[in-house]
């Protein structure tokens, strides 16, 4: 029980730690990304 305990800690400090930020960021830039999209396309009804 302890060394799986171990082994995930290891994996989420090194590999999954990793993971994790690309998945956090690849969020924030399809978040931003979307809101760009729709102040684009807001500005095109308002004009």
């Amino acid at each position: 029980m302890m060394n799986d305990i171990r082994a995930n800690y290891k994996y989420k400090h090194n590999g999954g730690l990793t993971q994790g930020l690309k998945e956090i960021m690849g969020e924030t830039l399809m978040y931003l990304f979307h809101l760009d999209h729709e102040d684009a396309k807001h500005q095109v009804d308002t004009n």
